[in-house]
């Protein structure tokens, strides 16, 4: 069987959790599984395109930037307050402000 080359693009993660550092230490361990398999089919996850976000109720007191974040390969994600996805901006309470507030 010929063995090729696949790239899986927007690959997303959710991880329900109390915290932020127990969500990242949980998504890492998750993330590792991904890792192993993705290797043994030939495939390879970009960095530089990823991005980690931790989604908090409003009014939570925890704190979104936590310097605990995920290590894809030997590369550190950090936490962001805001992605972009499909367009939209999200951003860590999931208000959609920033979307709102940004020209069109």
């Amino acid at each position: 069987m010929e063995r090729t080359t696949s790239l899986v693009d927007e690959e997303i993660l959710l991880q329900g959790a109390k915290t932020p550092e127990f969500a990242s230490t949980n998504l890492q361990s998750r993330l590792n599984t991904w890792l192993e398999r993705a290797l043994s089919l030939n495939i390879r996850f970009s960095p530089a395109q990823s991005e980690l976000m931790h989604m908090l109720p409003r009014g939570s007191h925890l704190g979104v930037n936590t310097n605990k974040g995920v290590k894809l390969y030997e590369n550190n994600i950090i936490t962001k307050d805001t992605i972009k996805e499909l367009g939209v901006w999200i951003d860590h309470r999931l208000s959609f402000r920033i979307h709102a507030q940004l020209p069109a």
